[in-house]
């Protein structure tokens, strides 16, 4: 459903103004390998007290994709190839058997009425996401049936080459394949939220041109602040805007600047470019942090750190917002950069909760 102007600068002084949204987590990663092991209620244990104490409503949590580190097997088989589809399976599985186990926290979101459902019975919305369309292979079939399992977002790369796209970390990326051109519409006539972070330029110009609905990059920069791959051209921020999309500003100190020293300002700043670049109705959160994982599981995924496209990244964030429950350090830096009240609650939550919307009751 394409919006309006007018809808989306008042889709901000609704009732989804007080909400705190995650456009992307990976608990899953630390979740499945604690179930693996026979723990149970992982997310209550472990992450609930922090994603508490940051104030946080509804989560975009990733239970597979195109990656090893989605896999949802004892270490020992981490190393190797694993199906993506068995595991992206599993990742549902588990997330699902989470909610069951501990109802009265938490629940798996679907619709927009699910997620006020959530909020107005203080529990954590899950929103279920896949990081990379590799366990759809290549069969809309398989789309479908994630859909029926939950999967309300998906990246459609997520940093390497798959059936869709080229990636943003490939050398010379090209854009959507014809499959990918078929998973776009068929992402649109379902009601699946696109997620561009991590598409290569070329795809997601495509994607721009193909959807009819509002799509997201869930957790990205300006390319123009901080020269990473992973980031965003202006022209794609200005085309996200245009289509009533959202951009979720990432947390990792890489791709927010080259400085050793990283703080919560310098993320600021890119919340000022891309207002600039789209205005406030187009920001969101997207933090990717990565605290709380076992240590085995980070080091054997991550070891000290990771290069992406000739980019190394370590794992560490910026001075003021270093866990989730420092996620209320933001609202207080927009406030003191002169943002209102109804831009920073679209900031913190609402913008996301309006693109959900409109793709999920078109």
């Amino acid at each position: 459903m394409t919006l309006k102007k007018e809808d989306i600068k008042n889709a901000g002084s609704g009732k989804h103004d007080d909400y705190v949204v995650l456009a992307h987590t990976d608990y899953l990663i630390d979740v499945a390998e604690r179930r693996s092991r026979g723990e149970t209620e992982v997310m209550k244990r472990r992450h609930l007290p922090t994603l508490r104490a940051g104030g946080v409503d509804l989560i975009c949590d990733h239970v597979g994709g195109d990656t090893r580190m989605f896999s949802t097997f004892p270490l020992s088989r981490l190393a190797k190839d694993t199906d993506k589809l068995g595991t992206a399976l599993n990742g549902v599985d588990c997330m699902l058997e989470e909610a069951k186990e501990s109802n009265d926290n938490l629940m798996i979101v679907r619709t927009i009425d699910e997620a006020e459902q959530a909020k107005s019975t203080d529990k954590l919305g899950i929103i279920l996401c896949l990081q990379g369309g590799g366990p759809i292979g290549q069969d809309l079939g398989l789309l479908r049936v994630f859909y029926r399992l939950g999967i309300r977002c998906i990246h459609l790369t997520a940093n390497v080459r798959n059936q869709i796209s080229d990636s943003c970390m490939d050398r010379d990326p090209g854009g959507l394949t014809q499959f990918g051109l078929e998973v776009v519409r068929e992402m649109n006539r379902l009601g699946i939220v696109i997620d561009v972070a991590q598409l290569s330029p070329k795809g997601c110009h495509n994607v721009l041109e193909e959807s009819t609905d509002p799509i997201i990059a869930s957790n990205s920069n300006a390319r123009s602040l901080c020269d990473h791959p992973r980031n965003l051209d202006d022209d794609v921020i200005k085309q996200i805007g245009e289509k009533g999309g959202v951009i979720g500003v990432h947390c990792l100190p890489a791709l927010i600047c080259e400085d050793k020293k990283v703080s919560l300002s310098n993320l600021i700043e890119h919340i000022n470019y891309i207002v600039d670049l789209t205005g406030p109705e187009h920001v969101g959160i997207g933090p990717d942090l990565l605290e709380n994982w076992p240590e085995e599981r980070y080091n054997c995924v991550w070891g000290a750190g990771q290069d992406l496209g000739g980019k190394y990244i370590t794992f560490k964030y910026p001075t003021g917002l270093e866990s989730i429950a420092e996620i209320p350090n933001i609202p207080v830096a927009l406030s003191e950069n002169g943002y209102s009240d109804k831009e920073i609650a679209g900031i913190m939550g609402g913008n996301l909760m309006r693109a959900f919307k409109a793709v999920w009751n078109s």
